[in-house]
């Protein structure tokens, strides 16, 4: 059974006091005008192999070219961002007004949640177990999945986009306000530091979480840079000649693996860059068939890369920069891809609003 969950209009515009656990009257000012949960059809998943529930091989350079498509599942809501638990035991695909959940094995529906506007939701981390969701520039309201009820919410300035660490324990807010980034305990609401320092001439930046939970990434356009935490220490700005379409830092944050357009024996071209994220210095450059849009990931232990060119996931050997296997099957460009934490499975979400699991054959 999948729950429907429609958080109406309504929420209140006042900020909270920063983490505030709202009391039953906030609760009862906060909460949505009506929350509707509904029994819906589960969606209709393609056969799934015996052998997707058995214990899989850890994807590597040398098994790869044994991945193979494990299971299909329509997704709706125009979902085009993709979260692991850090367990790999849900796999969660959303947009800023869907949210779908689900056990990769069996591919058992957890939930399904669809939010009206002006409610956006702007993160969602399976191990807190909480959606980060704004209507109101002036804070962020995290919320339980299963009701739509307002768990804490937390005040920031300016808020134009937020981010759980990939364990959860994080969340970092970004605001308009002079390029600053706030990092929140979504335990106890508390605020860790506040960080600054990026410097771009671009008018829209980004700041987000890898999959090293102590590393922000900062991005504008062109420009790249990598924050340790805590302590906000910056690495090495890295610029690139274009807009970078694609970005991943691997679990060790030792390379910085970038999507951009740049000269390449004269030539102006789609390049997969890779970096020092802390010294700057080049680590080498690929030549791609055509620029890599949206879906980026290292492997578990950083030796693979995942990246979509169009409809084609492709997989490179990161020490030996070359390209290993292309995975084909989505019928429209794919927007993300993430390997899980164990290793075993890549998810990918495409524009045919389809999610698919991949596995090694045995």
């Amino acid at each position: 059974m999948i729950c429907v969950l429609i958080l109406a209009a309504g929420c209140s515009r006042q900020a909270a006091p920063l983490a505030e656990v709202p009391s039953p009257a906030d609760s009862a000012r906060t909460a949505p005008e009506a929350v509707v949960i509904e029994p819906t059809v589960e969606p209709a998943a393609s056969p799934t192999p015996d052998w997707l529930s058995q214990p899989g091989e850890v994807i590597d350079p040398e098994n790869v070219m044994r991945l193979r498509e494990a299971a299909v599942l329509p997704v709706g809501g125009e979902a085009y961002q993709l979260r692991w638990s850090q367990d790999s035991q849900v796999l969660a695909a959303f947009s800023s007004a869907y949210l779908l959940a689900l056990r990769p094995v069996g591919l058992e529906t957890l939930t399904t949640v669809v939010l009206q506007a002006p409610i956006q939701l702007l993160d969602y981390s399976p191990d807190a177990g909480w959606m980060a969701t704004s209507s109101d520039p002036l804070k962020v309201d995290l919320r339980d999945p299963a009701t739509g009820a307002v768990v804490r919410t937390l005040s920031s300035v300016g808020v134009v986009g937020a981010a759980f660490s990939p364990d959860g324990q994080s969340l970092v807010v970004a605001s308009s306000d002079n390029f600053k980034a706030e990092v929140f305990n979504p335990a106890d609401g508390s605020l860790r530091e506040t960080l600054s320092g990026f410097e771009t001439a671009a008018p829209i930046y980004g700041v987000r979480f890898d999959a090293p939970s102590d590393r922000l990434i900062w991005f504008a356009r062109a420009t790249v840079q990598v924050m340790q935490l805590p302590g906000g220490q910056l690495g090495a700005q890295l610029n690139h000649e274009d807009s970078v379409s694609a970005l991943a830092l691997s679990p060790s944050g030792s390379v910085l693996a970038a999507a951009a357009a740049g000269t390449q024996d004269g030539l102006f071209t789609p390049l997969l860059q890779l970096w020092d994220p802390t010294s700057g210095e080049p680590l080498g450059r690929l030549v791609l068939d055509e620029p890599a849009y949206g879906g980026m990931d290292f492997s578990a232990d950083g030796r693979l890369l995942a990246l979509s060119v169009g409809e084609v996931v492709m997989i490179y050997d990161v020490a030996a920069q070359q390209p290993l296997a292309a995975l084909n099957g989505h019928a429209g460009g794919v927007q993300a891809l993430r390997f899980s934490p164990d290793g075993t499975l890549l998810a990918t979400l495409g524009m045919d609003q389809t999610l698919r699991l991949w596995k090694v054959v045995p």
